[in-house]
């Protein structure tokens, strides 16, 4: 199953949730590596309560040790109460009040009284600090963990693990979509997943003096090798409006089939008359 996480700020006692915020109000998933990146807005947005302001930090799983266990009594669920009726055939009964022992977790205490919604976006400041541990993390520093090249826009996007998920988590490797230690892959110093969870962390663009810094070097499969933009070329397009060339457009593409798409939305943005024709555009390589 996946394990769901929630940031949360703490009081003093490390136990008490003062704030916490639900990703999915940010278009975010709740599942730790689909929002723990450098530049998720998500993350960014909970890094600006910490801005010059240390605060006891969390990021809850709801797979996480409970904090204690407690007696709730609900009312009999509608599968259990058919359950109960088929075993007593011919009786009226109501639905019953049923008493149990329910773990109750920081993520199970996040309710929408401490929900908060600061502004979604990135912090400048670069450096993470830990207060207790007299520790900090350069993010300019982290490796990235995957590319991706989008054809569309021609970008090659570069993906870090943020480190402030991974440093202050409860509860990972628990469930899907976690930060699952391989040992037979190279994925930095895991042991460093969660040693910050509830200290004391601020976000700053200055370390204070006489911290030590740790070098957060976390990837999933490996340091990423930045991949080549794939070579383009140049064709040209002869465009046909009902069997008639009206035009011969060049474009750089990839291939074939994206030239003929790229002509298609230039051809369609000029004055001809009638529908292009996609059957009757003919593409050459120059």
């Amino acid at each position: 199953m996946g394990q769901y996480f929630h940031p949360v700020i703490l009081a003093k006692d490390k136990k008490t949730v003062l704030k916490w915020m639900y990703s999915h109000e940010y278009n975010d998933g709740l599942k730790l590596m689909e929002h723990s990146y450098l530049e998720n807005e998500f993350v960014g947005a909970f890094e600006s309560l910490l801005v010059r302001n240390p605060q006891h930090v969390v990021w809850a799983g709801d797979y996480a040790d409970p904090e204690y266990t407690e007696k709730q009594t609900r009312l009999e669920t509608e599968y259990e109460f058919k359950k109960r009726q088929e075993k007593n055939v011919g009786k009226h009964l109501r639905p019953k009040k049923v008493t149990e022992n329910v773990d109750v977790t920081i993520y199970s205490l996040c309710d929408d009284r401490s929900k908060v919604n600061p502004k979604a976006g990135k912090v400048k400041e670069r450096y993470i600090v830990n207060h207790d541990k007299k520790q900090f993390i350069d993010k300019k520093k982290v490796p990235a963990t995957d590319y991706y090249y989008e054809t569309e826009t021609d970008k090659i996007w570069t993906y870090k693990i943020h480190p402030l998920p991974l440093m202050t988590c409860e509860g990972n490797d628990r469930g899907g979509g976690d930060f699952h230690v391989n040992p037979d892959k190279e994925q930095g110093c895991t042991s460093l997943i969660g040693t910050w969870a509830r200290d004391l962390i601020s976000v700053e663009s200055k370390v204070p003096e006489g911290y030590t810094e740790i070098i957060f070097n976390l990837t999933e499969n490996g340091i990423a090798v930045h991949p080549k933009k794939p070579a383009k070329k140049e064709y040209t397009v002869e465009v046909t409006r009902y069997y008639i060339v009206t035009d011969h457009i060049t474009v750089t593409a990839d291939d074939a089939d994206d030239a003929k798409e790229k002509a298609a939305t230039i051809s369609d943005n000029k004055d001809y008359t009638g529908q292009l024709d996609l059957d009757h555009v003919t593409t050459e390589i120059v």
